[in-house]
């Protein structure tokens, strides 16, 4: 338990890492909750479905949603690609090769399911490659490069001055402002092809980001509230994740004409 004292100084400075202790006790209680049994919420049909990891994530850190999403009928695919510290551009063209692998595996699109900068990776791949995207479902993911709050932030350079002097596998100081993420960041930011179903779930309560970055003007923006950490672990973030995935189905026919539109001209141009 977290002091008194500390906890005030904490909600006075807006230190995320002491306030994500809330994410545990969302975690016990949707343990309890019959949601996680997959009651209560639509289900799919066999969808494929890549969860992408965001800052830090593992496969075992994601594994709980993963496998809630076999558990109501999707069949998902993890990408946690270097736990999410890499640069932006090299870790969305990895993405999209995965995206491409699990396409021609299963013959459909998959849908992008993806938290914080995870979110970023799966935007940018879902405007580049909307041929091959299902849908896109993010989770308390800023569509600022930098949508950061300050005390993240230092975490954050402390890892860009590491990537910078060499250490492998690390966002670098260039990513920010730099030419290898130059067409990143400018993807990032783009319209959506409107055959790609867009939900963007945040939370206005969210202090390792900023809030209102999340919010995309092509997107069904969904406040669920709580804390970051507490988006992959909530019966509220679980809810509106299969309400958002299920959109996606609803909307799928509609999405692949207009994909094979656009494949058509590509052919043609």
């Amino acid at each position: 338990m977290t002091p008194r004292p500390l906890q005030a100084l904490a909600e006075t400075l807006h230190v995320p890492f002491i306030e994500e202790r809330a994410a545990v006790r969302e975690w016990i209680a949707l343990r309890r909750d019959p949601l996680l049994r997959g009651e209560g919420v639509p289900h799919g049909s066999g969808e494929p479905v890549v969860v992408v990891g965001g800052f830090g994530a593992t496969d075992t850190f994601m594994g709980p949603l993963r496998s809630w999403l076999e558990r109501i009928g999707y069949a998902p695919t993890l990408a946690c690609h270097a736990r999410g510290l890499d640069c932006g551009e090299r870790s969305a063209g990895r993405l999209e090769r995965t995206v491409e692998c699990v396409a021609d595996e299963t013959g459909d699109r998959p849908r992008l399911l993806a938290h914080s900068r995870g979110g970023q990776f799966a935007r940018v791949t879902a405007f580049r490659r909307p041929d091959l995207v299902g849908g896109l479902v993010t989770l308390g993911t800023p569509f600022e490069h930098f949508g950061l709050a300050t005390p993240v932030r230092i975490q954050a350079a402390a890892l860009g001055i590491a990537g910078t002097l060499g250490a492998p596998n690390l966002v670098r100081f260039g990513c920010l402002r730099g030419a290898c993420c130059v067409g990143f960041r400018r993807d990032l930011v783009q319209p959506l092809d409107p055959g790609v179903p867009f939900t963007s779930i945040y939370s206005s309560e969210d202090r390792t980001v900023r809030w209102r970055t999340c919010i995309d003007a092509g997107a069904r923006n969904v406040d669920i509230g709580g804390t970051h950490g507490s988006m992959l672990a909530s019966a509220a973030s679980y809810r509106a994740i299969a309400a958002a995935l299920h959109d996606t189905r609803r909307e799928a026919p509609d999405a692949q004409r207009n994909s094979d539109a656009i494949h058509e001209r590509a052919l043609t141009d």
